[in-house]
């Protein structure tokens, strides 16, 4: 998972929706990385 993430990022967009789905992930997990949105 740790390699197609840093894949995701040598694209622009693709690293757009990687920090959405974390975003989301984060949501579900309660878990974001290391930013409070709450």
């Amino acid at each position: 998972m740790i390699t197609e993430a840093l894949s995701w990022i040598e694209s622009p967009l693709q690293q757009h929706q990687h920090a959405k789905f974390i975003k989301i992930y984060g949501e579900i997990t309660g878990y974001t990385l290391g930013q409070n949105s709450n």
